[in-house]
């Protein structure tokens, strides 16, 4: 490879001193004939050296291997990804603090139960979600409002040492139902 550059270098040398001879002022060059490139008849002056000159210059540039070159991209596409980024983490932002309604739905709470075996299942669904809770935090709700979920017409005591009391009923009777850890819940009724 570096026989091949030495070679480049001396012929562009070669065209370059022919070029600032042709035009070197007071000398009459004549033209050498080049296998290579068609003769071209003998004009006025250095013209036939200075073509001659051209042409090795031309087959030089041809010899270098061809190196493609892209062309760039339109404008358009530099601004495509900062502006995706942009509208990413915009509509991010919307959606976590906003919290818009169609993709954070709000429930109504249930209804009262209209019969006693609802008001069980209601209180045994209720205590479901107080475990979890305490198995959560490490301790019991304040309110009923810190559980997801919970149902409106139940009340929670807490009785200490992690037990606690959950109040409901149907009708005209009110269930209470007394959870204390490693026993069985009991559930006891009565007329309100």
């Amino acid at each position: 490879m570096g026989d091949r550059s030495d070679n480049n270098r001396q012929e562009l040398q070669s065209a370059l001193a022919a070029v600032t001879t042709t035009f070197a002022a007071g000398r009459p060059v004549s033209p050498a004939p080049d296998a290579s490139s068609p003769a071209l008849p003998a004009a006025a002056g250095g013209k036939a050296e200075l073509a001659t000159a051209y042409d090795k210059l031309v087959e030089h540039e041809a010899a270098k291997p061809a190196t493609y070159i892209p062309p760039p991209p339109p404008k358009w596409k530099r601004y495509v990804r900062p502006v995706i980024i942009v509208l990413s983490v915009g509509i991010a932002g919307y959606l976590t603090t906003a919290r818009p309604a169609w993709l954070y739905p709000t429930f109504d709470p249930p209804a009262p139960p209209r019969t006693e075996a609802a008001a069980e299942r209601m209180l045994v669904a209720t205590s479901l979600l107080v475990q979890q809770y305490q198995q959560e935090y490490g301790h019991l709700p304040a309110n009923m409002s810190d559980i997801e979920g919970s149902f409106p017409s139940v009340s929670l005591m807490d009785t200490g040492a992690g037990s606690y009391q959950l109040f409901g009923g149907a009708g005209g009777r009110s269930l209470v139902m007394t959870v204390t850890p490693g026993q069985q819940a009991t559930l006891q009724g009565g007329t309100r």
